[in-house]
């Protein structure tokens, strides 16, 4: 088991919510991990006083401290510069207060900058309507004493940017991998495109780099499986017991990934699908499942009936904001890019704060050396995680338009 003590760089810190009261303008600050600090220009406070002291004494209906000191939270007010006024200490209880749920592990889901109120389900995430959600092996999966225990659950995160309604979710604790098949809109022309949503191999962005990216896949004549594989810990990951990289014995999440690859192929004839056209396309943690389908040809588990004598080997492969390539600024171990890799697409931005651009110039990199057929475009802002949703950069409006032009190079659309 490899470790590197190093924060990984797949999770997206925490954005610290805003508190916002009418008619009292006020600025939410964090300062490191465990501290944050308000300033407030408000001049008369005395009307929202009640309403601070309640918040501050009850929490989820349980009382709590006004410092929450077993929360190891250090905590200050200081007065907008130039401002000299007395802060009341409930106004901060209550803003630490209502941004601790915002400072937890589901803050990896990854959504749009506003982050507003969020709900948990505990219970398996249900496909969109009219499309069916089938599980990947027939019986359990393989190494399952290695998979998590915890009953799979979801978070729902209210996003007006979502393109499709209103919510964005996250699934934590995947231990029924499945996927789910979107026919093509309109024309068929064939080809298939498996997607692999990011989650840094904690939990999966099933919204933002799933069911929308499905969306838009179909709308090209393109057949979109959508792959929900195992998580947590199914891959190279941040392990925040330890505070290190771990690499776990088994790869949960490639074995997902073949499995589901060989069985689009056995599918082809009923889905009219040409299994010489069979791709995949992942996002952040799940570019990373793309290099490995792109390079790692052996099967990652025993056989278990007639689709595993199908190949996994990707015809054409897209990688967005791909993570866990570059390690310590050198290529990631565990496979060799050769001629035999799967052409492929990327696609960054070169301000990404959560998956360094070197992720991308390397293996563009080694793709290069071995022979590989390659585009790659690297964007100068548009951070991380832009899916495809609008945004003031221009890389949300060019990439999608740059992988069809692409596919039509390469001859699958």
């Amino acid at each position: 088991m490899g470790r590197v003590d190093k924060p990984d760089p797949d999770l997206p810190m925490p954005r610290q919510p805003r508190l916002e009261l009418p008619g009292v303008p006020m600025h939410v600050t964090q300062r490191g991990v465990n501290r944050c600090a308000i300033f407030l220009d408000a001049a008369d406070r005395h009307h929202y006083r009640r309403l601070l002291r309640d918040a501050c004494r009850m929490r989820n209906g349980k009382k709590v401290s006004g410092t929450i000191s077993a929360l190891k939270w250090e905590m200050s007010v200081k007065p907008f510069p130039g401002e000299i006024s007395n802060m009341h200490r409930i106004l901060l209880c209550l803003v630490c207060a209502i941004g601790l749920s915002g400072l937890t592990s589901r803050a990896a889901m990854a959504a749009p900058a506003d982050q507003q109120e969020a709900t948990t389900t505990v219970g398996v995430w249900q496909a969109p309507a009219g499309l069916e959600q089938v599980p990947i092996w027939p019986h359990a999966a393989p190494d399952p004493e290695e998979t998590t225990r915890t009953a799979e659950s979801v978070l729902t995160r209210q996003t007006p940017q979502a393109l499709a309604g209103k919510t964005s979710q996250g699934v934590y604790d995947v231990s029924v991998p499945t996927m789910t098949v979107y026919p093509p809109k309109g024309r068929n022309t064939g080809a298939a495109v498996v997607v692999f949503p990011g989650g840094g191999f904690v939990m999966l962005a099933i919204t933002l780099e799933g069911t929308e990216i499905c969306d838009w896949i179909t709308s090209l004549g393109m057949t979109c499986i959508l792959s929900k594989y195992r998580v947590p810990g199914g891959n190279h990951h941040w392990d925040k017991g330890c505070k290190c990289h771990v690499t776990p014995k088994v790869p949960f999440a490639l074995q997902d990934a073949q499995r589901t690859i060989k069985l689009v192929r056995a599918h082809a004839a009923e889905w009219h699908i040409d299994p010489k056209k069979v791709g995949v396309i992942g996002f952040s943690a799940g570019g990373y499942l793309v290099a490995q389908t792109s390079n790692i040809f052996q099967s990652a588990y025993a056989p278990i009936d007639a689709a595993d004598k199908l190949s996994s080997r990707p015809d054409f492969a897209i990688a967005a904001y791909p993570g866990h390539l570059c390690r310590d600024g050198a290529f990631a171990p565990g496979f060799e890019v050769t001629a035999r890799t799967t052409p492929t697409f990327l696609v960054q931005d070169w301000d990404d704060p959560v998956d360094p651009i070197c992720n991308s110039t390397l293996y563009a990199r080694a793709l290069n050396e071995a022979g590989v057929p390659a585009e790659v475009h690297l964007f100068a802002k548009g951070g991380h995680a832009f899916g495809l949703r609008p945004a003031a950069h221009p890389v949300v409006a060019m990439w999608p338009v740059l992988v069809e032009n692409w596919l039509k190079e390469i001859g699958i659309l």
